[in-house]
């Protein structure tokens, strides 16, 4: 297993050596998501990039107050000691405790500073922050320092520039895992439009009729007209003005309104509210020296650039990601779906489920643990005005189950339920059953393609969901052997055959279907294999075109050729069974059982 290790390379860059392959960030600052799949020791590599570039200034972002928590105690219990015996450093530039911010609910001292006096934040080498504070909070408090040059422009676009005049900026932000939390402020359009319109009337001594005349044809207001009016009116906007920090944050939504201005008061904006939204991507500006490096592991499949489209973030990944053998597999559903028209379809499609679970209760007792990832409740037809909002599905496999003696033997999870990502403790489970198809809403991916300037698509952001269910698994221990994954029928062939490809290390969109159904070319269909077998698959598939039809489908074939035949068609050194044992071999990895016989003809065998 390779060394965990980081090194600034020859070019300037910093190589990163993770468990399962290496990636290099390139010398230009910039927005940058490191994709070396789950468990491959993203956490190490970020604790030594805070130890090399401390003194350049990091701000640290994770998920939950545990995570910032164990990152806070990493440099106190690592970092810290290392520096200080570290003759090469001088005793002035050594980190010290003081010197690092933790800030979230739980850790008060931090926090206050935070509210209260963000300007002592400026001097802080290292701040660590959830990802909630991260977005919610002000930009320009968590970033800027008292000890970086001034050669940047502000990190954040906001257009009170008189204020920044400053040095600028942290040189690194570390997020660890992609945000699923969100920041979101709404704001009544005609309410804002009315206390600007007052605002305007009072500062400038304009009258009615020319304020009117600023605000419906849509021009360009100075600053001074939006800030006044949500400093005056913060409460009646939901917004908390009486801290330092609550002030800045105001600042914020006053300053992505008066820059998008035309936008929202124009007349191709259809809504009747001012939605503003703030990510990652924020952090990204033109003229800024920082770094934003976002660690996700499965980034390569949501982060999606397109030739002559924006991006804001490249991808750095490489193939290869897991060493562990995955098994896939479909299981009966019959009568099973989410969505009801009535109860008495609900009570019908309830009884399906329980009737398909003996198949699970058989794959709970082949493995050892097994992961359960379903639906969270069935979803209401046209004729149902209510349904529960309980965790119905759940409620009815586990007691299945349980009835079965089955209690410790599984766990079970719904979709998108913030378990089946970021977390670690399901990683000695065997196996995963995927009950019931899982549909990404449309508008979910069209919202992440528009808060991090993105392309990806339905199958892309359906991988991403069933990768990091899979990885919760012991296949992110990278110590090989193998993981059973099961999936419903109801599932689309094509995304299990893609997510098969990419856990292997191959390239997933070749089978991708059409429209139609129909597979890719045969060209691109051999594209998926080693150069040293693409002519030897090729020419079995010319034999029996079932072969390509069963890799492309995702469905178990088993052939028997005689080795006569098998020989003059594919030539070895020795014409023995045991030369064509690689082929066998090799082609299993794709569900394909090869049978050489010295004394049969040809004949081939398709399952389920």
């Amino acid at each position: 297993m390779r060394k965990i290790e980081l090194f600034v390379n020859n070019s300037g860059g910093i190589t990163m050596k993770f468990l399962n392959g290496e990636i290099t960030i390139p010398s230009i600052p910039g927005g940058y998501v490191i994709a070396p799949g789950c468990g491959s020791g993203k956490t190490t590599n970020i604790v030594e990039l805070i130890r090399e570039f401390y003194n350049e200034g990091i701000l640290y972002s994770a998920a939950t107050i545990e995570e910032c928590n164990y990152m806070y105690n990493k440099i106190i219990e690592y970092v810290i000691p290392s520096i200080s015996y570290d003759e090469r450093i001088h005793y002035k530039d050594k980190l010290t405790i003081d010197q690092v911010a933790l800030i979230h609910s739980e850790n008060k001292p931090d926090s206050n500073e935070y509210f209260n006096n963000p300007e002592g934040l400026k001097d802080k080498k290292v701040i660590i922050c959830t990802h909630h504070k991260l977005l919610n909070g002000d930009p320009e408090a968590l970033m800027s320092t008292s000890f970086n040059n001034p050669k940047s422009k502000s990190v954040y676009n906001r257009s009170m520039t008189p204020r920044y005049n400053e040095p600028l900026p942290r040189k690194w932000m570390l997020i660890d895992e992609l945000p699923t939390t969100t920041s979101s402020k709404i704001f009544d359009k005609d309410a804002m439009r009315y206390i600007m319109s007052d605002k305007a009337l009072y500062i400038d001594n304009s009258s009615e009729t020319e304020i009117k005349e600023i605000f419906y044809d849509v021009k360009k207001l100075d600053f001074r007209l939006v800030w006044s009016g949500i400093e005056s009116m913060g409460k009646v906007l939901g917004l908390d003005t009486s801290s330092n920090m609550g002030r800045l944050i105001a600042e914020k939504y006053a300053s992505t309104i008066h820059d998008n201005y035309d936008m929202y008061f124009g007349k191709d904006y259809e809504r009747n509210y001012i939605e503003v939204r703030n990510t990652i991507a924020d952090y990204i500006q033109p003229g800024s020296l920082s770094y934003v490096l976002l660690f996700d592991g499965t980034g390569d499949l949501t982060f999606v650039n397109k030739p002559n489209k924006l991006h804001k973030f490249n991808v750095l990944t490489y193939d290869n990601k897991y060493n562990c053998k995955v098994n896939l597999n479909i299981i009966p559903f019959k009568g099973v779906k989410r969505t009801i028209s009535s109860f008495t379809e609900k009570e019908e499609i309830k009884m399906n489920l329980i009737n398909s679970l003996y198949e699970v209760e058989n794959i709970i007792r082949r493995n050892n643990k097994t992961l359960i990832v379903t639906w969270k409740n069935f979803k209401k037809g046209s004729e149902i005005d209510y349904l529960d909002n309980d965790e119905e599905v759940k409620s009815v496999v586990s007691n299945y189950l349980d009835t079965r003696a089955l209690s410790g033997k599984y766990e079970i999870i719904h979709y998108m339920s913030g378990l089946d990502k970021a977390t670690n403790q399901f990683k000695d489970f065997d196996s995963v059953v995927f009950l019931g198809k899982f549909q990404v809403p449309d508008k979910v991916i069209e919202q992440f393609n528009i808060d991090y300037w993105s392309n990806t698509d339905r199958d892309k952001y359906t991988l991403y969901q069933l990768v990091q269910a899979i990885c919760r698994t012991r296949i992110r221990n990278h110590n090989k052997g193998f993981i059973n994954v099961y999936f419903t029928e109801d599932w689309n062939q094509s995304i299990i055959r893609q997510l098969g490809l990419y856990l292997s290390g191959y390239d997933y969109e070749i089978l991708k279907t059409d429209s139609n159904g129909n597979t890719t070319k045969n060209s691109e269909f051999l594209s998926i294999f080693r150069p040293k077998w693409r002519g030897v698959i090729g020419k079995l598939c010319e034999i029996d075109e079932n072969i390509k039809l069963s890799i492309c489908n995702n469905k178990k074939y088993e052939f028997t050729i005689d080795l006569d035949l098998l020989y003059k068609l594919i030539p070895l050194k020795e014409k023995q069974v045991r030369a064509y044992y690689p082929l066998i071999n090799y082609l299993r990895n794709f569900n394909v059982e090869l049978e050489v016989s010295s004394n049969s003809n040809y004949k081939g065998k398709e399952e389920l």
